[in-house]
């Protein structure tokens, strides 16, 4: 996830510490797994799941809509492409490589653009038969923005998790002439009823194994450096796991 650098105060929403076997919790945020879900598996879920759920249902039923979820190889973006095809919505999903395409499509995107070879814009345009997308998802705003207008259909909907920079630049007059609307988020100050129908839905979609996990790597405790390393490097398409 992308957030906005010096924007979220240290440990919000969260706890002190890391990489521990137990941690103190207020009961509420303690989620029971079903029994269709290891601990490595709910050790993938917590925040990136929460936003993904977010990020598809905030404007409403996303039924026979057209979802672009940009970063589909990502822990949300990937956890995007899984909720939305759950709930009945054609995936589009933009990437950065072959292997991460193929990641998108195994996640049930009905396709897969690489943004560093094609032509997002045209390729939407062409699968969308020019109308663009419904409902976007944005996991870096401010390097994205100036692109929305072009990727959505006139009363689409962008639903905004991250962005690398501290501003960016919406274009004004095509979003005001398309009545595009953009609802911004931070999981960790998601009201208290958002958060308790998300439960309750993430766990029914689990139960009926509706969403599998993205885990890239299972590593013990003690090769913790390595661990950071893979996601630092973006070596790993997938979450990166510690066994304790």
């Amino acid at each position: 996830m992308a957030s906005a650098s010096g924007s979220i105060p240290p440990n919000r929403g969260g706890y002190d510490g890391t990489a521990a076997e137990y941690a103190l919790a207020r009961a509420e945020r303690a989620i029971r797994l079903t029994e269709t879900v290891s601990f490595e598996a709910g050790a993938t879920f917590g925040v990136p799941l929460l936003t993904a759920w977010n990020a598809v249902t905030m404007n409403g039923s996303v039924e026979g809509k057209t979802i672009l979820v940009q970063g589909g190889a990502g822990a949300v973006g990937n956890y995007a492409i899984q909720i939305a095809k759950a709930k009945g919505a054609r995936v589009i999903a933009t990437v950065s490589s072959k292997a991460k395409a193929d990641a998108a499509r195994r996640a049930g995107a009905d396709m897969a653009i690489d943004y560093r070879t094609e032509d997002v814009a045209a390729r939407v345009a062409d699968q969308t038969s020019g109308a663009g997308v419904d409902h976007l998802i944005e996991v870096n705003l401010s390097a994205n923005a100036q692109k929305l207008g072009a990727l959505l259909a006139p009363m689409g909907f962008v639903a905004v998790y991250g962005s690398d920079e501290m501003t960016a630049e919406i274009p004004a007059i095509l979003s005001l002439v398309k009545q595009l609307s953009f609802g911004f988020f931070l999981v960790y100050d998601l009201p208290r009823d958002t958060l308790d129908r998300a439960t309750e839905d993430l766990t029914a979609l689990l139960a009926d194994c509706r969403i599998k996990p993205f885990i890239a790597e299972t590593l013990p405790l003690e090769n913790i450096a390595e661990a950071h390393r893979l996601v630092d490097d973006g070596r790993a398409i997938g979450n990166v796991v510690l066994h304790i």
